[in-house]
Order: C-alpha cells, then sequence, then structure tokens
C-alpha cells in the first residue's frame, strides 16, 4: 500500500514531467510533489494541480487499489471520461475538438466541470 509521507506545492525551478498526465510542467509553474513510500522504497511524485483536482472530481481516487493511481490508472479514465461524454454518433468516433493528448484533454475536462 502506497503511505504519503509529505506532501508540497512547490513551484518549478525546472521543467519536470507530471506522473499522471505526462504533460510538462513548466518552469514558474506551482505543481504538488508527494513523497511516498511504497514496499519499503521511497519515491517522488509530481502532479499537476489540476490533475489531481480532475483525478479526485471524478472520483478515480476512489476506484484505486493498494497501488495509489496509476498514470495508466489516470489516463485511462480520462479516455473513458471523453468517451462517455463526447462520443460522436454522425462521425462513429470522439468529436473532432475532443481528440488530444492526455494533458490537453485534462484541461477541457477541467473548464468542463468548472475546476477552473
Amino acid at each position: 500500500m502506497v503511505e504519503e509521507l509529505k506532501q508540497t506545492y512547490p513551484t518549478a525551478n525546472k521543467v519536470h514531467t507530471c506522473m499522471y498526465c505526462g504533460g510538462k510542467i513548466n518552469v514558474g509553474e506551482k505543481y504538488e510533489r508527494s513523497t511516498c513510500k511504497y514496499d519499503d522504497t521511497i519515491y517522488d511524485w509530481k502532479n499537476h494541480i489540476v490533475c489531481q483536482k480532475v483525478a479526485r472530481e471524478l472520483g478515480m481516487m476512489d476506484d484505486s487499489d493498494d497501488d495509489g493511481l496509476t498514470s495508466e490508472h489516470f489516463r485511462d479514465d480520462i479516455d473513458e471520461y471523453v468517451y462517455e461524454h463526447h462520443y460522436d454518433n454522425n462521425i462513429d468516433d470522439i468529436a473532432e475538438d475532443w481528440q488530444g493528448d492526455t494533458p490537453e484533454l485534462v484541461i477541457k475536462i477541467a473548464k468542463e466541470l468548472k475546476i477552473i
């Protein structure tokens, strides 16, 4: 089981990669940094604040197992949300304005849910 040891909200001094969406955390951007312990291994998990907000709003934390919310689970849930809410039967695919990479979709979902 993942144990969170410490959580901070620093401002990036260098570019990081969000461990949820895979997008860039840019220099000057505030982000969430958690120090965690799993099976006697200590590691840092860095993510966009908006990714954390979307994950909580969509109940992703409730569905996670002892491993916590993984990047794979996060991305699958984002894709599932887009499919459920923005599938276009006319083109038999996701609506064109909702086709994009995960970081872009997270922002669109956050705006749609009025999180940001």
